[in-house]
Parts: C-alpha cells; sequence; structure tokens
C-alpha cells in the first residue's frame, strides 16, 4: 500500500504545484476577475484553492460529487465574498464532464484556469483492497484530468489562453 500513497501523494503534489504555480507567476491584480473552475474543489485542498482564488478575486465554480459538500463549501465561499458556481459532477464521467463544463461556460462565459484536482483514495490493507478499488482512482485521477482538460482545451484555445 505504500507504494500507492507514494502516487497518490506525487499526484496530489502536482496538482497542487500547478495551482500554486499559477498563483506564484501572477500578481493578485492579474488575477482579479479571472474564472477559475477546480475539480473536487468542495473540501480539503481544492477548497483550499478556491478560498486563495477567490481572495485574489477570482470568479470560482467547483465541482464535486457530494452535492452537500458542495452546499458546504458554497457557503464557505460566499462567507468570505467569493462569487462561486456549484456543480455536481462525477469527473470520472465523459458525459457528466462535458454538462459540467458546458453549465459553466454558461454561467460565466468563459473560463480562465482549470485545476484538476479531484482524485479518490481509498486506505486499508493491500489484501483488503479489490481491483476496482484501484480502477476507480484511476479513472477519477486519470480519466478525470483528462476528460475536462480536452473539453476545454478548443474553449481556451479560441480565447488565445
Amino acid at each position: 500500500m505504500k507504494s500507492s500513497n507514494v502516487l497518490l501523494g506525487l499526484a496530489a503534489g502536482v496538482g497542487a504545484a500547478v495551482a500554486a504555480s499559477t498563483l506564484l507567476r501572477r500578481t493578485p491584480d492579474d488575477l482579479a476577475g479571472q474564472v477559475v473552475l477546480i475539480t473536487g474543489g468542495s473540501r480539503g485542498l481544492g477548497l483550499s484553492l478556491a478560498r486563495e482564488f477567490a481572495s485574489r478575486g477570482c470568479r470560482i465554480s467547483i465541482c464535486a460529487r457530494d452535492a452537500q459538500e458542495l452546499a458546504n463549501a458554497r457557503r464557505d465561499l460566499q462567507e468570505r465574498g467569493a462569487e462561486v458556481l456549484t456543480l455536481e459532477c462525477d469527473v470520472a464521467d465523459r458525459d457528466a464532464v462535458e454538462r459540467m463544463l458546458a453549465h459553466a461556460l454558461s454561467h460565466y462565459g468563459r473560463i480562465d484556469i482549470l485545476v484538476n484536482n479531484a482524485g479518490e483514495i481509498q486506505v486499508g490493507p493491500v489484501d483488503a483492497m479489490t481491483i476496482e478499488d484501484f480502477e476507480r482512482a484511476m479513472n477519477v485521477m486519470f480519466w478525470g484530468t483528462v476528460y475536462p482538460t480536452m473539453a476545454l482545451l478548443p474553449h481556451l484555445k479560441q480565447r488565445g489562453t
């Protein structure tokens, strides 16, 4: 299980590094008004990133699978003065991702920054894990990055971002 924990840590680290790089490359004024979409944005690292982007004047869209967690995150972000759109979405489902992006684009008119943060973590002894547990994790962490990126890419290219 240690090797899978290392891989999960590396995946989370890469996502955090990319988001941090975006935040550090720009001054707070550079980000003001930008529209940010964060997958897995209802808690943990995703919610922390949403708070930081919001504090820099970004308009926020977060997606996650759990409606209650999204409602809690919306309330948290709105209490901090953020403009936020929450969307239920399983990023391992290509059609759901396309619907989610269509809704976000319809709501804000554009997306400037995509943070692929969603992940699936199963914790327990390896002999208690099933192949399906690992397949689900891979579906979320691989396809959950590919689907939003590929679906949003034409929009980003058209806008020159």
